[in-house]
This record gives C-alpha cells, structure tokens and sequence, in this order.
C-alpha cells in the first residue's frame, strides 16, 4: 500500500491543502505549527481505529476530529462553518496488498486487469454533528452504495498498516491497529491487572519525560550564561 496524496480542508492550519508523497520516502519537515503534527492526525484518522480501546497501552484516544477545537480559527469569526473535509489516496498492489487487493475487488464487485488499482477515501465532518460522511473512489469511479463505502473505510482501519511515533511525548507514542481482538478473549481480573501495569508504565513514563525536560531548561541555562 502506498499513499500518494493527501487533501485537507478546513482543518487547524491547514485550509485547501493538497500534499502529495513520493514514491518512495517522504521526510516532512517545517517550523513549529507549521502542521506537520495535523497532517499527521488526518493520516491517522484512516488507518487507526475510532474505538478507544482502554487496555491497549498503545491506543490513541477515540474522536480524533473534533470540530469546535480543530475549525480553523480565523475561518470561525465570520460565523459561517464549511465542513471539515479529508481524503487520502491510496495504491493497492496485488501482490505486495494481497489480501486487502482481493477483498476490495472482490467486495466491491470491480474488476482489476492491472497490477494495481487506487481507492480515494474521503471524510467529512459537519458543523454541529458528531456524524462522519465517507466517500470512496475506485479507479476513478465513485461508489455511491454506503454500506459498501463504510465497510471499506473500516477494513482500511483494521489493516494494521500504520506505524506511528511520536518522540515529544510520553503517552500515546506508538499506534497500530488496535488490541480489541487480543483483549477481548481475556478474564476481566487478568483485564484488570493489564490496565494497572498500564497506568504504571504511563506514570513512569512521564517521570522520565519530567527529568528530561528538566536537562533540557539546564542545559539552556548554562548556554544562556556561557554565551
């Protein structure tokens, strides 16, 4: 699976944003609020499951998109809200996707002849409404049946294809997938004592982020003073 682009609307700072990626490594680079850290959540939004899974230690937090925090806010003075709009381009190969290559084709009923074919997922979120509207694309050819839309946009979200870190934080630094099918097989005490190692982990985590931090304000101070 390859992304090759990206289409953000209305969305923290970015406003009619097309960010296409290369075929082979994308390195994202900018000043700080630039966006990279919201690019980022819109690619999360499709691959990382919506349910908040409370024993997986890795999990990010359900409801990504929230549209009173994330509407531009020089585009909310005017009193006039236009959705929130994301779409992700995606090539699917037949051999190296196989089996995501087989269910989509096969699913939706559209034959591939050629080694690879595109899916454009899109979301929309609404002003006023906690209701996502998806939309999807094969080869160009827009499907209109929701059921088959929403399915696809779920299967896409279980695939386990995304690895995230983020290095500037201490909780929530690793997502892929979620552990639901994993947990869900497992006694309520062993459930129990899972999030209890977990909030342990998360507490011990922040101490380490803590003194971190606090080499970091020293090190400045005796820059500060050397120079």
């Amino acid at each position: 699976m390859h992304i090759d682009s990206v289409t953000i609307d209305n969305y923290r700072t970015f406003d009619n944003c097309v960010i296409s990626f290369l075929d082979t490594y994308t390195a994202i680079s900018g000043k700080n609020n630039a966006g990279k850290s919201n690019l980022l959540r819109v690619i999360q939004s499709f691959f990382v499951n919506d349910i908040d899974d409370e024993f997986d230690p890795f999990s990010e937090q359900s409801n990504f998109i929230d549209f009173k925090s994330d509407y531009p806010i020089w585009k909310g003075a005017s009193g006039i809200k236009n959705p929130i709009k994301f779409s992700i381009t995606l090539r699917i190969h037949k051999n190296r996707d196989e089996g995501l290559f087989k269910f989509v084709t096969t699913f939706l009923q559209e034959e591939c002849k050629e080694e690879e074919f595109t899916l454009v997922l899109g979301q929309e979120h609404l002003h006023n409404s906690n209701h996502v509207i998806y939309s999807l694309s094969f080869n160009s050819k827009k499907i209109d049946d929701r059921f088959k839309v929403e399915e696809i946009h779920k299967k896409i979200k279980n695939t386990n294809s995304l690895i995230f870190h983020n290095s500037i934080t201490s909780k929530n630094s690793l997502t892929r997938g979620s552990s639901l099918s994993f947990f869900g097989s497992i006694s309520p005490e062993d459930k129990e004592k899972i999030k209890e190692c977990k909030n342990a982990l998360f507490r011990r985590l922040n101490l380490v982020a803590a003194k971190h931090k606090e080499e970091i304000r020293d090190l400045l101070g005796r820059l500060e003073e050397k120079y």
